[in-house]
């Protein structure tokens, strides 16, 4: 009971008022008013890392940007031993996770730190499952039902992107066939049938010096959803990967952070550096758009 009340001191103590730092009276506003947070976990060779990304919920979709102060209580109120958090898989609440160490644990022996950055964002570490990759701080609502596929229905959607969207990409049909396939069936809750996420890479590695004049792209990446007519592209992204060009994304997970009942899609990096970087899209006009690009830079001024 002892440790509990420190504990909860420490923590009312971190939300106290200070006319005389704005950028503190701002932060702590936020963090009195308890949105529920969006969590990114990464793996590296400490073992799982879980960092903070954005605002979900009522309060809105929105990356989160602290000051020292500010991200010093959060860390007490989020990424302390014994917190928890729900974490989730193909867009379902899979359980509690408890974390066992926050970023100030003691607060003189901070888990990492980026010589010459002012602010730092914080993380903590967690015992996560293998296939997750987001967590929130609350429970996100469940998404809206979808009828699911049959085998030669998604077969029949596949069919499309070697016949006519790898072709107007510059990737002849016969050359997909070679690439390496990854193919995620989404209850999205955008409509009455799942999206589909199909990613095309093809192993070979291009020098850093070409260009993209006259290259075949070297990932394909589509999201299929039903249409008047049968499955259709909703988005399409195409990149040939060395360092000229965009890099190569890898399919996260899919959640609703608005509460509409509708999934929004993340993508990280096939190359792990930077390992924060994340791509978020969203349903909208009837096609699958940017609404957060995350670059992973844990260094904030």
């Amino acid at each position: 009971m002892l440790l509990a009340t420190t504990g909860c001191d420490r923590v009312k103590r971190s939300l106290r008022p200070d006319n005389s730092d704005p950028r503190w009276q701002g932060d702590s506003a936020l963090l009195a008013a308890k949105p529920e947070f969006l969590f990114r976990m990464l793996r590296d060779s400490t073992g799982e890392r879980v960092f903070p990304m954005a605002t979900v919920g009522s309060l809105g979709f929105r990356p989160i940007a602290f000051g020292d102060r500010g991200w010093r209580a959060f860390d007490l109120l989020y990424l302390q031993k014994g917190t928890r958090l729900t974490s989730y898989h193909e867009g379902v609440a899979t359980g509690a996770t408890e974390m066992t160490r926050g970023m100030w644990d003691p607060p003189t022996d901070p888990l990492d730190t980026l010589p010459g950055c002012p602010v730092v964002v914080p993380s903590g570490k967690a015992t996560v499952s293998q296939n997750t990759w987001l967590l929130t701080s609350g429970k996100r609502p469940p998404l809206k039902p979808v009828t699911p596929l049959s085998s030669a229905e998604l077969q029949a959607a596949l069919s499309t992107v070697s016949t006519l969207v790898a072709p107007t990409s510059g990737i002849a049909g016969a050359i997909l066939a070679k690439y390496r396939r990854e193919v995620f069936v989404v209850a999205s809750g955008i409509g009455s049938r799942p999206s589909i996420v199909v990613l095309y890479d093809d192993p070979e590695s291009l020098s850093d010096t070409v260009a993209s004049i006259a290259q075949r792209p070297r990932q394909l990446v589509v999201v299929l959803d039903r249409g008047v007519y049968g499955f259709r592209p909703s988005y399409t992204f195409t990149t040939l990967g060395n360092r000229r060009a965009a890099p190569r994304i890898r399919f996260l997970d899919y959640l609703d952070v608005d509460g509409d009942g509708r999934a929004e899609l993340f993508f990280g990096l096939r190359n792990p550096r930077p390992q924060l970087y994340t791509i978020v899209l969203r349903f909208e006009n009837e096609n699958w758009r940017e609404i957060l690009r995350f670059e992973g830079n844990r260094c904030q001024f």
